[in-house]
């Protein structure tokens, strides 16, 4: 009896680590041309998926995403984004864009894997890059150009 105590409470312990993981990782800001380092929690819980990008230094730049797995959509800030026919494809990961189905002032795209969570948001005034290594100011500068070419291509 013992035995099988010890077994469900680190059977416990396992199933819920597999739900919920935290990293470190650097949004660079191109308004501020400056890198700041977010922790992301994510967490799998009832059909969605919870990106929780926290800075301790400002709780006001801390950002809130859901993916809901079944409808695949994200949601962030009351926005609710659908997917759109264009991706960005990396060696790791193949990332699908997200916007609004109606425009309130700006187009927004959000950069999405759900194992990876938001790689990056390109709206007027508020473009950022999330990366898990901090790079060069040139390197982001790079990387987010190849995003935006990668939205705007043409599909034949």
């Amino acid at each position: 009896m013992k035995f099988l105590k010890i077994y469900l409470l680190l059977s416990l312990f396992f199933f819920s680590c597999k739900n919920e993981s935290s990293s470190l990782v650097y949004i660079h800001s191109f308004q501020r041309t400056q890198t700041d380092k977010f922790i992301v929690k994510i967490k799998k819980e009832k059909g969605n998926i919870y990106y929780k990008y926290s800075n301790k230094k400002d709780t006001i730049k801390d950002l809130n995403v859901v993916f809901n797995i079944k409808n695949d959509i994200l949601i962030s800030d009351k926005d609710t984004f659908y997917p759109i026919r264009k991706e960005y494809n990396t060696s790791d990961f193949s990332y699908k864009m997200y916007q609004q189905k109606v425009v309130k002032s700006h187009n927004r795209t959000l950069v999405f894997n759900k194992n990876y969570g938001l790689l990056s948001s390109t709206a007027l005034g508020a473009d950022f890059l999330i990366l898990k290594y901090s790079l060069s100011a040139i390197k982001n500068e790079a990387i987010f150009k190849e995003i935006i070419l990668e939205l705007h291509r043409i599909s034949k």
